[in-house]
């Protein structure tokens, strides 16, 4: 798993300019709330929350949990491209991941790495981030899904396929050891 320490946010959505946010490091539950400046009477609506949230879910899968893409997450108010940069620990080194629109990049630790790759650093696809990390407000919730689709979620979660393939390679293992057993005990036999 990782542990998200800051995000930066550059022109993405309704965040004009540079936005630094640094997360709490003790554990707990923490409540995200804003201020509407441009239209106070709305208190905490439209203050950017959602959008926030929004950018950890595209920097690490490239696309919202609303499935905006691409030049939709693009600021409304410049002509520049965006981007979102988070630091993260994962295992227990600590790395950035950066991705951009308008040049299209994904960078770890500044190396080039496509989406992929990305998901299998962080150990987490997005449906399984979209179900256990972040529960977006659009979407279907877990419990509506299928029993099969709540498997496999839970064995994307857990990594269970990792154990599966560790348990055929083992028994294959165990196989042809077996045969290699049967094979010098025939020759003593004979």
């Amino acid at each position: 798993m990782f542990d998200i320490h800051s995000i930066t946010l550059i022109n993405f959505r309704t965040y004009k300019g540079t936005h630094v946010f640094n997360f709490p490091q003790q554990g707990g539950l923490f409540y995200l709330t804003g201020s509407n400046l441009l239209e106070p009477a709305l208190g905490s609506n439209g203050s950017g929350k959602s959008t926030f949230l929004d950018a950890i879910t595209w920097v690490l899968y490239g696309r919202t949990t609303r499935g905006l893409k691409a030049s939709d997450i693009l600021s409304w108010h410049v002509e520049t491209g965006a981007q979102v940069i988070i630091e993260l620990t994962v295992g227990k080194a600590r790395h950035v991941i950066k991705r951009t629109q308008k040049p299209n990049n994904l960078l770890i630790d500044g190396k080039p790495v496509d989406q992929k790759e990305l998901e299998t650093f962080i150990r987490l696809n997005y449906t399984a981030f979209t179900h256990s990390i972040m529960s977006p407000q659009f979407g279907e919730p877990f419990f509506s899904r299928s029993a099969a689709e709540k498997l496999t979620l839970f064995s994307d979660f857990m990594g269970l396929d990792y154990w599966l393939i560790k348990s055929e390679e083992a028994a294959k293992l165990a196989r042809q050891q077996e045969a290699t057993l049967t094979g010098l005990r025939n020759t003593i036999t004979r």
